[in-house]
C-alpha cells in the first residue's frame, strides 16, 4: 500500500463513464468483469503486446446490436486498467470467421469500429473468434497505439489464446448478459432510496434509511455512517449505524467538530477516503483510537455528499478487517452519495420553506392584528375630563403632522389607546402600525427583534427575520416602554431614526425605511438623563411633541362611564345578568385612588361581574386595597404617600422581589422608586 496520503484516496472512477449508449453493470457484477478481463489480460501478456483489450459478443435480448467489454491497459500490478462497456450498432465484422486486422484507415468502412478505436486511442486493431462447444461465441480483440499494423505471427498467437479461454469468456458474457437485470435493480435500489428519502420529510429519519442502503451495496462493511453539516457551521451532526436488519441499532449520534472526525475532514476538502487501515489516515483527535480499540474498525471509505457548489455532509462504511473496500466497486456507493445530497438538499429547502412560511404567516397575523386594533372607532375612548380632553386635543393637532411623540403617563393610563389615536388620524392610516414593548423583551433579543436579524448572525438564528422597524415602513413605530431601551441599543435606534437607515444583525446591506415614529414611557425620561440612565441625544429627538395622559385620580368624572363601559363589555362576555352599578360601588371607586389606573379599574369590574349573581353589580371596600377607605378624605397625595409607607413598614422596605412593595403596589420597581422620590418618602422609615 502506497505511504503518501493521496494514494490513499479514492482514484477517479475507474470506468470510462459515462459514455453514450453505454452498457452499466451492477457492483456485483461489474467487479466480476474486471477480474475475468484481468485473467483473460494474463494469458495474453508476454504473448502479444498491446493497449487494451476486450471481447465481442451478442446479447440475446439485443440481437442487432454487438457488445463491447473493453480493458484498456494490460494486467501490472498495482495499476487499476479502465473498463469500456459499450455497444456497436453494426456487428458485421463479428461474423467474420477469422482473424482479422484492421488499421485506422482501413476502419472507416466500419464506423462503429472507427468510433470504438478512436475512445480507446487505437491506431490498429487484430481480433479473433472465440469458439465454444462448436458454435462462435465473441471475438477476441486487441488494439495498439502504434500505426504499424499486427502480423500473420500474432494473429496466430491470438488464436490459440481464444481456443484456451473460451471458458472464461463464456463466464463474462454471462455476467454480462445478466447484468441488464441487475443494472434495473440497482437503478430501483437508487429509486426507492429517493422515495423513503423524500416521504419522511424529516431529517432525523434520513440515517437509518441511508444505512439501510449502504448495507444493500457494500454488505461486507460492518458499520455505516451519516454526517450532515448545517451551512458554514462548524461541526457535522454524524450518526453511525451497526449491520441493519434485523438487529439495526444505532451507535453513536454526536455533533463533533470537523477537524475531530474523518466525515468533517471529507466535508472540508469535499474529496473522498478510503483507508486500508485507519492508523494511515489523516489526524483526526482521539477518534482514530476509539473507533479502533472501542469498535475494532480496520478499514474505512466516506464519501462527500456534493450537490452543486456545496457539501452538505458525508457518508461513510467501517469494516472490522483491513482493505476491506480496496476490491470493492465504489460506482453505486458515487450514485448513492449523489441521491443522498439531492434529497437532502430537498429536505434542508423544504425545512427552510416551512418555517419561512411559519414566520410569514405569524407576521401576515401579527400585521392584521395590529390594522385592526389601530382602526378602533374614536367612540372606544371615554372623554370626560377637562384633562383627558386637551390630552385628545393635543393627539389630533400633532397627528395630521409627522413629527416624532412622545407618551408621558403612568401605567395603565391609556397610552397605547392615544398612539392608535394619533395613527389613525395621521395620513399613514392606510398603512400598518406595528407595536413593539422594548420592556417585555430580553435585552439580548431586542435588537433582533428591533432591527432583524440575516441567518447565522448569532447562535440560533436559523433563518432570516425582518424586524419591527422594516414591517412599519411608511407606517408607524410606536415604542412602548422606551425607557427601558438599554444603552448600548440607544445609538443604534438614534442613528436609525435620524438618517431612515439601519443594518440587520450581521449584514452589511443598509435598510431604507420611511417611518412615523410614537414612544411612550412610565418613567422620568430627564431624570434618567441626570442620571446617565438614558442617552441625552436619544431624549430630545424623541421628546419633539410630549403629550402627558392624566392619571385617573386627576379625571375622577370618568370613572363612572368607564365603570359602565367594562361591566357591558364583561356582561355580554360573560353572559351575566348585571346591569348597574350600586350608589354605594361608585362611591367608593370615587375615593380610590387608583395606583393602577384605568387597568387597575378594569380588572377591578372584570372581577367583580364574575362574583356578581344579581342585576347590581356592587364591591366592598376590601375589593380596592386594604380597606383603606378613610384615604378619600384626605389629599390623593396624602393617600398615596401613606398607602405606599403602609406597604413598605410590612415589606421592611424591600421594593423588589416576589415579596417585594412593588409586587404589593401592582406597580414596576421603577415606577415604585420615581413615586418615593417624589413624595419624599422615606423606605425605610416608620
Amino acid at each position: 500500500m502506497e505511504s503518501s496520503l493521496e494514494s490513499r484516496h479514492l482514484t477517479p472512477e475507474p470506468f470510462l463513464l459515462p459514455r453514450p449508449k453505454e452498457l452499466n453493470a451492477h457492483p456485483a457484477s461489474a467487479f466480476r468483469v474486471k477480474s475475468v478481463l484481468a485473467r483473460l489480460a494474463a494469458h495474453v501478456d508476454n504473448v502479444i503486446a498491446y493497449d487494451g483489450l476486450g471481447i465481442l459478443f451478442r446479447d440475446p435480448s439485443r440481437p442487432s446490436f454487438l457488445q463491447v467489454a473493453y480493458q484498456l491497459g494490460g494486467s501490472t500490478v498495482g495499476k487499476v486498467p479502465a473498463l469500456l462497456l459499450n455497444e456497436l450498432k453494426e456487428p458485421d465484422i463479428y461474423a467474420m470467421p477469422v482473424t482479422r486486422v484492421m488499421a485506422r484507415q482501413e476502419a472507416h468502412a466500419f464506423p462503429p469500429i472507427l468510433e470504438m478505436m478512436r475512445l480507446v486511442g487505437a491506431a490498429s486493431i487484430m481480433s479473433t473468434p472465440i469458439y465454444r462447444e462448436g458454435q462462435q461465441i465473441a471475438r477476441l480483440v486487441v488494439s495498439s497505439a502504434s500505426p504499424v499494423p499486427y502480423q500473420d505471427e500474432e494473429g496466430q498467437r491470438l488464436e490459440s489464446i481464444a481456443s484456451n479461454v473460451s471458458d472464461l469468456v463464456a463466464q463474462l458474457i454471462a455476467a454480462l448478459t445478466d447484468n441488464r437485470g441487475s443494472f434495473a435493480n440497482g437503478l430501483e435500489s437508487l429509486l426507492e432510496l429517493n422515495n423513503r428519502l423524500v416521504a419522511s420529510r424529516r431529517l432525523a429519519e434520513y440515517g437509518p434509511i441511508v444505512a439501510d442502503h449502504l448495507h444493500q451495496i457494500l454488505p461486507e462493511s460492518d458499520y455505516y455512517s451519516l454526517g450532515m453539516r448545517r451551512r458554514d457551521e462548524p461541526t457535522v451532526h454524524v450518526r453511525m449505524y451497526t449491520s441493519p436488519k434485523p438487529e439495526k441499532r444505532l451507535v453513536t449520534s454526536e455533533e463533533v467538530q470537523l477537524r475531530e472526525s474523518y466525515h468533517g475532514w471529507v466535508i472540508e476538502h469535499r474529496a473522498p477516503l478510503l483507508l486500508d487501515d485507519i492508523r494511515n489516515g489523516p489526524p483526526v483527535g482521539h477518534r482514530t483510537e476509539m473507533m479502533r480499540e472501542q469498535m475494532g474498525i480496520q478499514s474505512v471509505c466516506y464519501l462527500p455528499m456534493l450537490y452543486e457548489d456545496e457539501c452538505l455532509g458525508a457518508i461513510g462504511v467501517a469494516s472490522r478487517k483491513l482493505a476491506a473496500f480496496r476490491d470493492a466497486d465504489l460506482s453505486w456507493f458515487r450514485r448513492a452519495a449523489h441521491q443522498i445530497a439531492v434529497s437532502l438538499r430537498n429536505g434542508l429547502a423544504y425545512d427552510e420553506l416551512r418555517a419561512s412560511s411559519q414566520r410569514l404567516l405569524a407576521e401576515k397575523r401579527y400585521l392584521e392584528e395590529e390594522r385592526e386594533l389601530s382602526q378602533t372607532p374614536p367612540d372606544d375612548m371615554v372623554v370626560t375630563s377637562r384633562e383627558f380632553t386637551r390630552t385628545i386635543e393635543q393627539a389630533s393637532i400633532v397627528a395630521a403632522t409627522n413629527a416624532t411623540v412622545l407618551i408621558l403617563g403612568e401605567t395603565g393610563t391609556g397610552k397605547e389607546l392615544i398612539a392608535r389615536l394619533i395613527h389613525r388620524l395621521s395620513r399613514r392610516a392606510n398603512h400598518t402600525l406595528v407595536k413593539l414593548n422594548c420592556a417585555a423583551i430580553p435585552t439580548g433579543l431586542l435588537e433582533s427583534d428591533l432591527f432583524g436579524h440575516e441567518k447565522g448572525s448569532f447562535t440560533g438564528a436559523v433563518n432570516r427575520k425582518v424586524g419591527r422597524m422594516e414591517l412599519a415602513h411608511e407606517g408607524t413605530l410606536f415604542l412602548d416602554e422606551v425607557g427601558d431601551i438599554p444603552l448600548e441599543i440607544q445609538p443604534k435606534l438614534l442613528r436609525a431614526l435620524q438618517e431612515n437607515e439601519f443594518e440587520r444583525l450581521g449584514s452589511v446591506r443598509t435598510q431604507h425605511v420611511d417611518i412615523r415614529l410614537i414612544a411612550a414611557t412610565n418613567r422620568d425620561l430627564s431624570t434618567m438623563v441626570e442620571n446617565r440612565e438614558f442617552r441625552s441625544d436619544l431624549f430630545y429627538r424623541l421628546n419633539v411633541f410630549p403629550i402627558r395622559v392624566p392619571p385617573l385620580r386627576e379625571r375622577l368624572e370618568s370613572i363612572e362611564p368607564l365603570a359602565y363601559r367594562f361591566m357591558e363589555r364583561y356582561r355580554r362576555e360573560m353572559g351575566k345578568s348585571v346591569t348597574r352599578i350600586a350608589a354605594s360601588t361608585l362611591q367608593a371607586l370615587r375615593a380610590w385612588h387608583w395606583p393602577g389606573n384605568v387597568r387597575e379599574l378594569e380588572n377591578l369590574i372584570e372581577r367583580a361581574v364574575i362574583l356578581s349573581t344579581g342585576d347590581v353589580l356592587e364591591l366592598s371596600s376590601n375589593d380596592l386595597g386594604q380597606g383603606d377607605m378613610e384615604a378619600a378624605s384626605a389629599t390623593l397625595e396624602e393617600a398615596e404617600r401613606e398607602h405606599i409607607e403602609r406597604v413598605l413598614r410590612e415589606t421592611q422596605g424591600v421594593i423588589a422581589g416576589p415579596h417585594g412593595a412593588a409586587k404589593k403596589l401592582g406597580l414596576k420597581r421603577t415606577t415604585l422608586q420615581y413615586k418615593i422620590r417624589k413624595l419624599g418618602i422615606n423606605r425605610h422609615g416608620s
